[in-house]
């Protein structure tokens, strides 16, 4: 994912970015599947799509964790 993406994506909702993974993981089943039959010869789009996951998932928890900081904060 190129920066220009992830910067995109760091402007998003939680939710938004839950159904994004959620998408994104119904992709790589379904790369699995013709990798295993030999229909994608890509080898390496499996992998870019894990990395891609991580790295929302990465930005979720961030999202999350200054959300629960701005509470803390607010309750002082």
């Amino acid at each position: 994912m190129k920066k220009r993406e992830l910067s995109d994506i760091r402007k998003s909702t939680i939710k938004e970015l839950k159904e994004k993974v959620s998408k994104l993981k119904k992709d790589v089943l379904e790369r699995s599947i013709k990798i295993s039959s030999g229909e994608e010869k890509n080898l390496k789009s499996k992998k870019a799509l894990s990395l891609d996951i991580a790295q929302i998932m990465t930005i979720i928890s961030e999202k999350q964790r200054q959300k629960e900081g701005e509470k803390k904060k607010g309750e002082k």
